[in-house]
């Protein structure tokens, strides 16, 4: 189903979809469920749509194509529904897509449940709702603004704890909430904890790939100085500096620290 000309000519403007079904059964990785070409200011109440997937015993092992399909896509709301049994959830290709919600929408069955590839997509917002049965990852962001590209509050996120051990997930990979590669844009919100990684080698650079804010508190040894994202900060001996999602942290020190990330959201 395609809303606005694939040619971005004429903007659809406040189209209201409410109870509608879209299934797309055709196994193929062009296959979509839902297309939105440069259409703004719209209202999805309660709207379903499936792309093509395939199960053995129950158990899910192959998926194909974009269940929801964001291209140019502005200010519009979606309540509710589902974007599922596709590589994607929702994809945003095509440059700009901003400033849209999805509120207590449920994505699963997928690859990714959230996967941003426009070039300059951001300020889009997921308010609650269920991100389950994964492949890869929950949140991914290889393409959009790497300084907000959404926003995740509050959500529900559950995957079979098989599909986080490579050769146990169907893909043969290990499923992540975050996309450890494509991680910058995404903000998490949640109130969970994080794991605190190894204490690196000195001066070497580790990355916030969490989607949170974080207070990151080092002790002990022998620190000399500590850079953020590359910019020394003038601190050293022991002490505490919040790192922002997707930034990186370095201490330098002639004798190893011990250190802590705890979120601050």
């Amino acid at each position: 189903m395609v809303l606005g000309q694939n040619s971005f000519v004429d903007p659809m403007n406040t189209p209201n979809l409410t109870n509608i079904i879209i299934l797309n059964t055709l196994n193929s990785s062009a296959t979509e469920g839902l297309r939105l070409n440069y259409v703004v200011n719209g209202l999805f109440n309660n709207v379903r749509a499936n792309c093509y997937a395939s199960a053995s015993g129950g158990v899910l092992t192959a998926v194909n194509g974009m269940s929801l399909r964001c291209r140019q896509v502005g200010f519009c709301t979606f309540n509710n529904g589902s974007y599922g049994n596709g590589t994607y959830g929702v994809r945003f290709t095509d440059t700009f897509n901003f400033g849209n919600v999805w509120v207590g929408t449920d994505f699963e069955n997928v690859e990714y449940c959230v996967r941003g590839d426009g070039s300059a997509t951001g300020n889009n917002l997921f308010l609650g709702g269920q991100f389950a049965n994964y492949m890869r990852a929950a949140l991914s962001n290889a393409g959009g603004l790497s300084t907000g590209a959404y926003t995740v509050i509050s959500p529900n996120f559950n995957n079979p704890p098989a599909w986080a051990t490579p050769g146990t997930n169907p893909l043969g990979v290990a499923a992540t909430v975050i996309d450890q590669t494509n991680f910058g844009g995404i903000r998490l919100i949640d109130g969970t904890p994080v794991t605190t990684p190894a204490v690196p080698a000195s001066g070497v650079a580790t990355a916030n790939i969490s989607g949170k804010r974080l207070l990151v508190t080092f002790w002990g040894g022998s620190v000399t100085s500590v850079s953020v994202n590359g910019f020394g900060i003038g601190i050293s001996g022991s002490g505490s500096v919040m790192l922002p999602h997707a930034q990186t942290i370095a201490l330098t020190y002639t004798g190893s620290p011990n250190w802590f990330w705890q979120p601050l959201e």
